[in-house]
């Protein structure tokens, strides 16, 4: 198994394993998207944010990528992380692997707290974040509607790194040092 950052080619993989997901109530989505919008998605989330790949055998097992919490100034030093794992693929440890590299990367961009929004019921899910560290903030209750019910929205915070009164400017995935980087996704 390796890890990679995404390439834009990596879209149809991906897709393919997001679509084992769009039937459930783990995304909010009701329709797949398309392979054009899922690549402006890869696109936008990957000139500023860490973007990785699970790749075994030329074959993508999974995904995962931090991306702007939310869009205000103030905000700017917070992100969301999201990842989509092959059904097959769940409880052998591939996740938390591609969340220590992000956390490691979205550390040196300047980044203060990491969120994640989970749909619930998702077990697999929340056992990941609580075995992270992360800590549950609050229970959306009745967010979604989908598939015939509603779905409770999760809202798991992790600080990973203290909160200057006048932080740094964060730093884009571009401004980064590549071997850095690439040192990163090869320790694990």
């Amino acid at each position: 198994m390796e890890f990679r950052f995404v390439s834009e080619d990596d879209t149809e993989g991906l897709l393919d394993i997001y679509r084992q997901y769009i039937d459930t109530t783990i995304t909010f989505e009701y329709m797949l998207p398309t392979v054009d919008e899922f690549r402006k998605r890869i696109r936008h989330i990957s000139k500023d944010y860490p973007y990785i790949v699970c790749v075994e055998e030329d074959n993508l097992l999974g995904y995962a990528y931090a991306h702007r919490y939310k869009e205000r100034q103030a905000y700017k030093w917070n992100v969301e992380f999201s990842i989509y794992l092959d059904k097959n693929l769940t409880a052998k440890g591939v996740g938390t692997k591609m969340y220590d590299m992000l956390f490691e990367i979205v550390k040196i961009q300047g980044i203060k707290n990491v969120y994640s929004l989970i749909a619930y019921p998702n077990e697999p899910s929340v056992r990941l974040h609580e075995k992270m560290g992360f800590e549950l903030l609050v229970t959306y209750k009745n967010e979604g509607f989908k598939n015939g019910q509603w779905t409770d929205l999760m809202c798991y915070r992790k600080t990973i790194a203290p909160h200057d009164t006048a932080p740094e400017d964060i730093k884009t995935i571009q401004q980064l040092d590549r071997k850095v980087l690439e040192e990163i996704l090869n320790k694990f």
